[in-house]
């Protein structure tokens, strides 16, 4: 098989939630997600983000922190995709994995998050405490 053919192999391989977060589509994010759609904290088993507006916002909110992102692996079935990155968040390198488990149509519901190390991690937190602060005040005012 030629180069071009694996590469050919490799995009069709990628989940649409990867192409559109990417390439900061969010309709597209949007698109890939179930309506029901849960987000497992990274941080916390006790907390997670839930349904497909929610959880659009908030990966909107972590595109927007993550820097020189790029994937270094994908895999996975029908049922489920792990999904392997790396990127920096205010100079600290970080590498995650998010495990994606799919409905019937292929779209996710449920994305579990892995980041290491701890000071990339705690990078992410402080970068997005702000920012999530500041989009609940918004949906609060508008209640």
């Amino acid at each position: 098989m030629s180069g071009s053919a694996n590469g050919e192999q490799a995009k069709t391989d990628r989940h649409p939630l990867r192409v559109a977060f990417e390439g900061r589509d969010f309709d597209g994010v949007a698109e890939a997600l179930a309506p029901d759609v849960v987000l497992n904290s990274p941080i916390t088993a006790l907390f997670q983000f839930q349904g497909r507006d929610r959880v659009t916002e908030l990966l909107g909110l972590v595109r927007e922190v993550f820097e020189d992102l790029h994937y270094e692996a994908e895999f996975g079935d029908a049922e489920s995709r792990a999904i392997v990155f790396r990127a920096r968040v205010e100079g600290h390198e970080l590498e995650g994995t998010d495990i994606l488990r799919l409905d019937e149509e292929g779209r996710v519901r449920e994305i579990t998050v892995f980041v290491r190390p701890l000071p990339g991690l705690t990078a992410l937190m402080a970068a997005l405490a702000p920012r999530l602060a500041a989009e609940r005040g918004r949906t609060d005012a508008h209640r």
